[in-house]
């Protein structure tokens, strides 16, 4: 094979992988130090003492305008890529809620765990006890893809907090609770 030909075959194989690659949002949130309100956008700086998340907003003019916003860093997680049933994204410390295939009602912590590169949950009670169960490690594999939105999402799952705004447990327990269908969960999530 010439040199023409093996640069021509290179080229053909970058254009081909180039356009299949997708852009993926890399999103970050943490609490505004001020408001304690939640920011979601690109993480700027990161230590142990502080922390900075920027957004672009529009001003009245029409123009991009960067804003940026100081954030506890104890709170800074990352978007994990997966939108819940209802298409809220999810991030590092959210506690998901859903059904599995025995119509049980299930409580999990996304993590990020290290050793496997990959998100994944930790299952709890609903007061949050017994989190950390090796026995309990879950990974997000039921996963539906939106065409239209162009997002994967979980399915029968919700965000139904997060592990810095939780007051206290939800007031249904979920290992009584029983359900057959995922509306039927969520009508007793949303009383």
């Amino acid at each position: 094979m010439s040199s023409n030909s093996r640069h021509t075959a290179q080229r053909t194989v970058l254009t081909t992988i180039s356009k299949k690659i997708t852009k993926k949002a890399i999103l970050f949130r943490g609490k505004h130090i001020g408001t304690g309100e939640w920011v979601i956008g690109s993480l700027v700086h990161l230590t142990g003492e502080s922390a900075v998340i920027s957004k672009i907003e529009t001003d009245d003019e029409g123009n991009l305008v960067p804003r940026f916003a100081a954030v506890d860093p104890e709170t800074v997680t990352q978007f994990i890529g997966l939108y819940d049933a209802n298409f809220t994204p999810i991030f590092e410390g959210d506690i998901l809620k859903g059904i599995n295939d025995h119509a049980k009602v299930w409580t999990h912590i996304v993590y990020y765990d290290t050793e496997c590169a990959q998100y994944c949950g930790y299952r709890c009670h609903d007061d949050l006890s017994n989190i950390g169960d090796p026995e309990g490690l879950t990974y997000f594999d039921i996963t539906e893809y939106d065409k239209d939105r162009k997002a994967w999402y979980l399915l029968d799952t919700v965000v139904a907090g997060n592990l810095w705004d939780v007051k206290e447990p939800h007031p249904f327990e979920s290992s009584c609770l029983i359900v057959d269908t995922f509306a039927e969960f969520r009508k007793h999530f949303n009383e």
